[in-house]
């Protein structure tokens, strides 16, 4: 079952969200006993939150040729 989470990328995540997030990746373990899941949850978010901040950096920039600029 997958379930959206949403991560803000302004300041720091606060002790509340680091709690929900270390206890998401305390039950990972426990269904895959796998130890060090809760450590890949925290690297795939910070993989995911640096791709969203690239695109939204790409987006803001217009495509232009050196054509449109004469």
């Amino acid at each position: 079952m997958c379930v959206p989470v949403t991560a803000g990328t302004v300041g720091t995540t606060n002790k509340d969200g680091m709690d929900f997030l270390s206890d998401i990746g305390r039950r990972i373990t426990q269904s895959t006993g796998v130890y060090r899941e809760s450590a890949f949850l925290f690297q795939r978010l910070s993989v995911l939150i640096e791709r969203h901040n690239a695109v939204a950096v790409l987006g803001i920039f217009t495509h232009t040729t050196l054509q449109d600029a004469m």
